[in-house]
C-alpha cells in the first residue's frame, strides 16, 4: 500500500471549487492556478451515477488534441478510475456509465450542433476565448436523467476590462478589479435582462423586483409558472492557491511576475480591470459631483436607433439621451431626469430604449415634453440626403410643438474618437460635473459610466455600446460652441411717459 497514489484536490480554493454546488460556478482565476485541473477533478464526483453526462469544451480542436492538451491531461486522470478513453470519440466512459466528452466550438455557428442535445454538466474551458452567445445558447442545454442537478462550470484567465465575461464576474470582485476574498463561493442568484445578469443575495428578491422574469404565464392554461432564478458563484484564485505547481516549478512564478505590467497584473495577481496606459478617455473620478442641478443653457443630445430585438439581431444599438448644462462660469454638467417612458418595458436600466421609428419618436416627443421649452433638442445628423430627410422629419415633429431643435454640430462620418475628444479633455480637466442623484437608480448610473469608460472610439458590439458616450458629445460639443449669457432684470421706470428717461 505504499505506492498508493493518493488523488485529492489541494485545501483551500481547488476543494471549495470541486465541492461547492450552484447552477452556474466560474473559476475566475490567473494563470498557475490549476483552473483547468479543478474542471477534470470535478467530475470525479460522480462517477457513479450512470446517467451523468458531461462535455468539456475548449474554442478549437488543438487546444484539445493537443500536445499536453485537455484530452491529454484527461487521460492520465481518468485512467486511474478505470475509465475507457476513446480518442476516436474524445470520449471517457466511467464503469457506471458516466461520461465525459471533449468538443470544439471554433464557429459562433457550431453552437447549433448540441440544439436538441442535453448534459448533466457543460464544462468551459478558457471562457473568455468563447463568444456571449455560446455561453448563453450552451446554458439552456443542461437537463438530464442524472440523479445530480444539472450544472455549468468555466475556467478562465483575467480579460480587458471591456470583455463581455466581465459583468458575470463584477459581483464579485473589489473596486480595483481583484478578486474580493470575502465573495470566494458565495452563492448569488441571477435573472438575465436585455442579455445582462442582474444579481441579488436571495431569490425573494428578484422574484419581487422583476416578478416579470418569474413569473410567466402558460398562454394554455393562463395560469403563471414559476421560472427559479439560477444560483451562482464565482471562486478567484492565483498561482499562490497552487503551492504544488510552485514548489514543482519555481521558475513559473519567475516568469509571470517578469511580463510586462498589464499582463502580470492580470495573469500573475488577476486583475481584471487593469488597461494600457493611455487607452482611457473617461474616469468616473474626473467629474465632479453636485447636489443640485445648476443654472445655465440645457440641451439634451439624442443618439437615434431604429431597431428593436429580434432573432436576427438579439442586441442592436439603444436609442439614448443625456441632458447636459452649460453654466456661466463655462463648465458643463451631466444630468439624467428621464420621463418614465424613457425605457424598455422590460428593461432593467432607464435613458435609453430599443424601438422603431414611429414608438422611438413618440418617446423622445414625451421626453422634450418633460425637459421643457428652455431645453434644446440636439438630434444626429446622418450624412446624405436619407439623413437631413430623417433629420428633417423628426425636428418637425418637435418644432411644430414650440420646442427648439438644433442639429448635431459635427457630421456622423467623423471618427467617434475625434468627436468625443473634446469631452474627454474637458472631463480630464475637472471642466464637467455630474448631479447623480438626477439617474432614476443606481444601476442607470452605473451602467452610464460603464459605457464612457468602456468607450475606445470603435464601432459598438453586441456586448459592448457606445449610445450614451455619443450622447455626450453630441451635447458638450454644441454647448462649446454655444456663448451663455447671464440672466438679468431690465430696470424698472417710474416716468408717466416710458421714454422720458431719454431727455
Amino acid at each position: 500500500m505504499d505506492d498508493l497514489e493518493v488523488i485529492a484536490p489541494q485545501e483551500g480554493k481547488q476543494e471549495l471549487a470541486i465541492n461547492i454546488d450552484a447552477d452556474v460556478i466560474l473559476l475566475a482565476g490567473s494563470a498557475g492556478s490549476a483552473k483547468s485541473f479543478t474542471l477534470l477533478m470535478r467530475i470525479l464526483r460522480y462517477i457513479d451515477d450512470p446517467h451523468f453526462d458531461a462535455v468539456f469544451l475548449r474554442r478549437t480542436m488543438p487546444q484539445i488534441k493537443g500536445q499536453g492538451g485537455m484530452w491529454d491531461n484527461a487521460k492520465d486522470l481518468y485512467n486511474k478510475f478505470d475509465a475507457t478513453c476513446l480518442d476516436s470519440k474524445m470520449q471517457a466512459t466511467f464503469e457506471s456509465g458516466c461520461k465525459a466528452t471533449f468538443k470544439s466550438m471554433e464557429l459562433e455557428k457550431d453552437k447549433l450542433n448540441f440544439q436538441g442535445l442535453q448534459f448533466t454538466a457543460i464544462l468551459f474551458d478558457e471562457l473568455t476565448h468563447f463568444s456571449e452567445t455560446q455561453f448563453t445558447y450552451l446554458m439552456s442545454r443542461l437537463r438530464s436523467k442524472s440523479k445530480t442537478s444539472s450544472f455549468l462550470m468555466a475556467s478562465m484567465n483575467p480579460d480587458s476590462p471591456d470583455h463581455w465575461v466581465v459583468k458575470w464576474v463584477k459581483p464579485f470582485l473589489d473596486e480595483d478589479g481583484y478578486f474580493n476574498e470575502e465573495m470566494a463561493g458565495k452563492i448569488l442568484y441571477f435573472v438575465t435582462i436585455e442579455g445582462l445578469p442582474v444579481f441579488a443575495d436571495s431569490r425573494k428578491k428578484l422574484e419581487d423586483q422583476f416578478p416579470h422574469m418569474v413569473w410567466l404565464e402558460n398562454p394554455r392554461t393562463g395560469e403563471k409558472e414559476y421560472v427559479a432564478p439560477k444560483s451562482f458563484t464565482v471562486v478567484g484564485s492565483t498561482i499562490f492557491d497552487n503551492p504544488i505547481l510552485i514548489k514543482q516549478n519555481p521558475n513559473y512564478l519567475a516568469e509571470l511576475q517578469s511580463l510586462p505590467e498589464i499582463d502580470r497584473a492580470r495573469l500573475l495577481h488577476g486583475n481584471w480591470y487593469i488597461r494600457p496606459e493611455g487607452s482611457n478617455n473617461f474616469e468616473r473620478s474626473w467629474l465632479t459631483k453636485l447636489d443640485k442641478i445648476p443654472s445655465g443653457v440645457s440641451v439634451r443630445a439624442w443618439d437615434k436607433a431604429s431597431s428593436e430585438p429580434s432573432d436576427v439581431e438579439r442586441f442592436p444599438d439603444f436609442t439614448a439621451s443625456i441632458k447636459m448644462i452649460k453654466t456661466t462660469e463655462g463648465r458643463f454638467c451631466i444630468i439624467g431626469d428621464f420621463c418614465s417612458e424613457n425605457q424598455e418595458a422590460d428593461g432593467l436600466y432607464k435613458g435609453r430604449f430599443r424601438k422603431r421609428a414611429g414608438e422611438r419618436d413618440s418617446i423622445i416627443l414625451k421626453q422634450t415634453q418633460w425637459d421643457g421649452k428652455t431645453c434644446k433638442v440636439i438630434l444626429p445628423v446622418d450624412v446624405g440626403a436619407a439623413g437631413k430627410t430623417e433629420y428633417l422629419h423628426s425636428a418637425k415633429q418637435l418644432v411644430t410643438k414650440g420646442f427648439v431643435v438644433r442639429p448635431d454640430p459635427m457630421p456622423t462620418n467623423k471618427s467617434k474618437i475625434v468627436k468625443y475628444s473634446p469631452f474627454s479633455s474637458a472631463c480630464q480637466a475637472g471642466l464637467v460635473d455630474i448631479v447623480e442623484s438626477t439617474f432614476p437608480d443606481e444601476q442607470t448610473l452605473e451602467m452610464f459610466y460603464v459605457e464612457n469608460e468602456a468607450f475606445s472610439g470603435e464601432r459598438s458590439t453586441r456586448t459592448r455600446k457606445d449610445d450614451w458616450p455619443d450622447t455626450c458629445a453630441t451635447g458638450f460639443n454644441y454647448l462649446n460652441e454655444s456663448e451663455v449669457i447671464p440672466s438679468f432684470t431690465l430696470p424698472s421706470f417710474k416716468q408717466s411717459n416710458p421714454f422720458d428717461f431719454i431727455k
